[in-house]
């Protein structure tokens, strides 16, 4: 109950600052790295890609390490090179992906 109390009290304090706030006008430049739509896709696309590799690494790991620890358990074997396949597999998808689109781009005019 206290927890919730601490909560409570926390939000009751920074409810006038939040209000204050939001009164006062500034202005803001548009400093963004966009344009257009092509320029917004472009970097939601290039985003995709880090993510994409990034959770390739991170199951490739887990995979690796369930191999490591499966300790001969046909079981668990199985798993760890269904995770390890799946994982190469998503890898190859999104890089024949973003290869594609890159081509397509280049044919269109576009970059991304």
């Amino acid at each position: 109950m206290k927890k919730y109390l601490a909560y409570f009290s926390g939000f009751v304090a920074l409810v006038p600052s939040i209000v204050y706030a939001s009164a006062t006008a500034v202005s803001v430049p548009n400093h963004s790295k966009w344009q257009s739509i092509s320029q917004l896709a472009a970097n939601i696309l290039r985003l995709l890609v880090i993510v994409s590799g990034a959770s390739f690494f991170v199951f490739f790991a887990i995979g690796g390490l369930q191999y490591l620890y499966s300790a001969g358990d046909p079981a668990q074997v199985q798993k760890a090179k269904g995770t390890l396949v799946w994982s190469i597999v998503g890898f190859v998808v999104v890089v024949i992906g973003y290869v594609a689109l890159n081509w397509i781009s280049k044919f269109f005019g576009y970059s991304i």
